[in-house]
């Protein structure tokens, strides 16, 4: 029950506000379409109310052919009238009157489907009083809460108008050309009784056959209209099903993010309990055929998984379970071109991870076991006598901890530091192998790591120690690596508490410094092997940076210089050397353009060779919004390189343009085009070998895309 009274207005400066605030809401409302009250012109009015009862619910879904009923506390006299509004549509006259209230009849017209409001009014002369307000949920035709498909299609043209080549050895594949390309994809979802069903789909059309999605496996059988991937997904309380193009797996080493088509289950019970269940075709596929992914039970990987969470808390203590069956026939994914064979493997593994409240300390390991075989495949066997490849159970192991040593910790008023731990530990077994999962076998690793931030200086640093040939087999090279590495970034304001006009001279600074030592074990046995055939090298590399920031204007220096130091028996001289300093300005004259400049020197030592290469490189770059949609951009880049003796020169130039814009007066659709003109010229000149030589290209590009709905 809502009371609703109206006073005539004075001249008094409170009551001159009120009035004022009054006419201010009457302007908007008026402005939204929405019913108004009207002031008295009497000089007031006496209250007046109404109670009113309906029987719509409060919550839920009702379907299109529900009677509304609003029911009366009292009768109306006759100076009053109900007024109905939908929304912010006045459905008054779609209402019948009794003597106990008004009815919608859906007869006349079916309520509309989605989620509205409905808003009664009391109404007595120019007065409106509001009764009832309430949310309505109306179900599609069909009978679902909500029901969406939204299309969409996108036709691009690309081609080449005019190109230019020299010499005729140089000239393209294809001089000028357009093509086209269409893109349809279509989502939907629908709802109903707390069922949800969604669905994502493409296809891609193309008029250029090499361009087709199967191209590299059918070639000119290859269809210019092709599904690219769909799913459909169907899920209700804790399950949930879905078909086409789906992911499954998290164990790092049996299987993991395994993607293609096929179905996956998906179970879940309460917070602490998941299952699911996953059939995939082998290899990644698209296409109309094998729509399922199924066809074939010899290409096919299954897996499935239980998961249980043992304490409350989600990642407080987590168990998971996955079992692994997979056969492969030597097909490769329609994308790829490759060598391939029969092979077959099945295995377990667990996955426990944990961590405490806060996640502060975080703990994950992961234990898989594996057998692997290598049947015979006619096909690579071309008739002649293989020996059979011996099945193979081995294991693979992982464990990662973590902990934050301080989080948030205050240094002084106005400072905090953050410094985590992280430990990392993995062996997989010689000759480890699962279909599900790519992983490198007899691998042994430990690394560990430290990463700490404090207000205006992050720090991190790494070291990693790994092995192979775990089985110690004399005939087979041992390796071992170490890694160690750094990192230290800071702003040079922030790490002082700098602030004010002079700031902005101050960098910010950044350093890095990467050494591997990689070497050999002995000498294999029966090898044919020497000491001379046992790699022992240690590389290096150091990254330095500076960044000053001006308003429009910034400036970047870089050096960067890395080292190769041979030590392996007999090739103590073959040393390399790089060193790199780079220059950048960018400037930005006005908010619509922008302009970067580049310049690098680069120098290349080699020892043993006694020989030194130099580079430098010029570049430059523009971007210029014409108009709000409408942009120029160019690049130009010059290299020219040279050997300290001058036996060797080179020099190489690149020029990009392209004005790209919106299409107008297209409506709805939207469309976009570019316009691109692209050169490159080439020249070297070897002293020693009497070598010159010259190539030149150029091309005018065009593109044009819309966008229908």
């Amino acid at each position: 029950m809502i009371n609703w009274t109206e006073r005539a207005p004075s001249w008094p400066a409170t009551d001159r506000l009120r009035l004022a605030a009054v006419v201010g809401g009457l302007l908007a409302a008026a402005a939204f379409g929405l019913p108004v009250p009207a002031i008295a012109q009497d000089g007031g009015s006496p209250p007046f109310s109404l109670m009113v009862d309906t029987n719509l619910p409060a919550e839920g879904f009702i379907t299109r052919d529900t009677a509304i009923e609003i029911r009366f506390g009292r009768a109306l006299d006759g100076s009053e009238r109900v007024a109905v509004f939908l929304g912010t549509i006045d459905v008054t006259d779609l209402f019948r009157g009794n003597s106990n209230g008004v009815h919608y009849d859906p007869s006349l017209m079916p309520l509309p489907s989605g989620e509205t409001e409905i808003v009664a009014y009391l109404v007595r002369g120019d007065l409106w009083a509001e009764v009832l307000r309430r949310p309505v949920k109306v179900r599609t035709p069909r009978g679902f809460e909500t029901a969406r498909i939204d299309p969409g299609f996108d036709l691009s043209i690309e081609g080449q108008l005019e190109e230019g080549h020299e010499p005729a050895g140089n000239a393209p594949q294809r001089d000028t050309y357009q093509d086209f390309t269409g893109k349809l994809q279509i989502d939907s979802e629908h709802l109903r009784n707390g069922a949800r069903f969604s669905s994502q789909s493409t296809a891609i059309a193309v008029s250029h056959r090499p361009q087709a999605l199967r191209y590299g496996e059918l070639g000119s059988d290859a269809p210019k209209v092709d599904l690219s991937n769909y799913v459909m997904r169907y899920e209700r309380g804790g399950l949930a099903l879905a078909a086409g193009h789906v992911g499954f797996g998290r164990q790092r080493h049996l299987i993991r993010d395994f993607g293609s088509r096929g179905t996956l289950l998906e179970f879940r019970r309460g917070e602490r309990l998941d299952f699911s269940l996953a059939a995939l075709n082998g290899t990644s596929i698209v296409g109309w055929k094998n729509i399922i992914g199924l066809n074939e039970p010899d290409h096919r990987v299954v897996g499935g998984t239980l998961g249980v969470e043992l304490l409350p808390g989600k990642g407080a203590l987590r168990l998971e379970l996955t079992g692994l069956g997979a056969s492969v026939l030597p097909l490769s994914d329609f994308n790829e071109g490759s060598v391939t064979d029969a092979e077959e493997s099945e295995g377990f593994a667990a996955r426990l991870e944990a961590a405490t409240p806060g996640r502060r300390l975080r703990f994950e390991t992961g234990l898989s076991r594996s057998a692997y075989r290598n049947p015979n495949d006619p096909t690579l066997a071309q008739e002649d006598e293989l020996v059979p490849v011996r099945e193979e159970t081995r294991s693979a192991r992982y464990l990662e901890v973590g902990l934050d040593l301080l989080r948030g910790r205050r240094l002084g008023a106005a400072r905090t530091a953050d410094v985590a731990l992280v430990y990392r530990h993995e062996r997989v077994d010689p000759l480890y192998r699962s279909i599900g999962a790519y992983i490198r076998p007899d691998i042994l690793e430990n690394a560990a790591e430290l990463r700490v931030a404090v207000t205006g200086v992050q720090l991190q640093g790494s070291h990693v120690r790994s092995e192979d040939n775990l089985d110690d087999i004399e005939s087979i090279l041992k390796t071992r690596t170490r890694r160690s590495s750094g990192t230290i970034a800071f702003a040079v304001a922030d790490l002082f508490g700098v602030a004010g006009p002079g700031s902005p001279w101050l960098p910010w600074l950044q350093y890095s410094l990467n050494r591997t030592h990689q070497f050999g074990i002995g000498v294999p046995v029966n090898s044919g092997f020497s000491e001379s055939h046992v790699p022992d090298q240690v590389s290096r590399s150091q990254n330095a940076g500076a960044s000053w920031g001006w308003g429009r204007v910034s400036f970047d220096y870089g050096f960067d210089r890395s080292d190769q130091d041979n030590r392996q028996a007999g090739r103590e001289n073959a040393d390399f050397s790089n060193g790199v300093h780079s220059l950048a300005l960018g400037l930005a004259p006005h908010e619509r353009v922008t302009l970067d400049f580049q310049l690098d020197f680069e120098r290349a030592e080699s020892e043993e060779r006694d020989e030194e290469d130099r580079t430098r490189r010029y570049g430059m770059r523009t971007h210029w919004n014409v108009f709000d949609r409408t942009t120029l951009s160019v690049t130009w880049a010059l290299t020219r390189g040279e050997d300290e003796a001058k036996t060797r020169e080179s020099e190489g130039t690149t020029l990009d343009a392209q004005w790209s814009s919106f299409v107008p007066w297209l409506g709805a659709i939207g469309g976009q085009y570019f316009l691109r003109f692209s050169s490159a010229r080439e020249e070297s000149l070897d002293r020693t070998f009497g070598l010159d030589d010259e190539r030149e290209n150029w091309t005018v590009n065009s593109g044009l895309n819309f966008t229908f709905f």
